[in-house]
C-alpha cells in the first residue's frame, strides 16, 4: 500500500472516530458507589432502638415473598425493596448524614430480622435537594380562567 492510501484510510478512520458520541465523564456526576461500610457506626442507643420488637416485625414482613419487587419509601431519605427472600435493597438514598446515619440503623434492623440489606451497586446516591429547581417560589395567583368553575363531560 502506498503512502496515499494510508492516509487515505487514516482520515476515514479518523471521520469515523468523529461520527460515534462522544461522552464527557465528569467526575462531579459520578455516582457514589455505597457499600455498607461507608455506613457510619451506631450507638449503643441506636443499636436498642433498631433491636424493636415493631421495627422486626416490619421488616420480616416487609421482606416475605408474597411482598417480592414491592417499594417502600422511607421519610428519613431512602427507598428499600424487597429483592428476593430475606433481603432488601436500598435503590435509593439521599447523601446526608442523617439519612445514612437512619440508613445504617434500618441495616441492624434487618439484621436482627434475619434479612440482608443489599447497597453496593444498587444504591443511587442522590444530592439531598436532587430536583428542586427553586427553594424561594413565589406565590402564584391564579388568573381568571383558573377560577371559573365549569365540568368537563365524558
Amino acid at each position: 500500500m502506498n503512502t496515499k492510501e494510508q492516509n487515505k484510510n487514516k482520515n476515514v478512520e479518523k471521520n469515523n472516530d468523529e461520527t460515534e458520541p462522544k461522552q464527557k465523564t465528569d467526575a462531579s456526576h459520578t455516582p457514589l458507589m455505597l457499600k455498607l461500610t461507608d455506613l457510619p457506626a451506631l450507638t449503643e442507643a441506636s443499636i436498642q432502638q433498631a433491636a424493636e420488637m415493631d421495627r422486626i416485625e416490619f421488616f420480616k414482613e416487609f421482606m416475605s415473598v408474597d411482598r417480592l419487587g414491592t417499594l417502600e419509601w422511607f421519610n428519613m431519605g431512602f427507598m428499600l425493596q424487597n429483592s428476593g427472600p430475606n433481603r432488601l435493597r436500598c435503590i435509593h438514598v439521599y447523601d446526608d448524614p442523617v439519612a445514612m446515619h437512619c440508613l445504617a440503623s434500618v441495616a441492624q434492623t434487618i439484621s436482627f430480622a434475619g434479612g440482608i440489606l443489599e447497597v453496593e451497586p444498587y444504591t443511587v446516591v442522590a444530592p439531598l435537594y436532587a430536583g428542586w429547581k427553586k427553594l424561594n417560589r413565589e406565590i402564584e395567583t391564579p388568573t381568571k380562567e383558573a377560577r371559573s368553575s365549569g365540568m368537563e363531560v365524558a
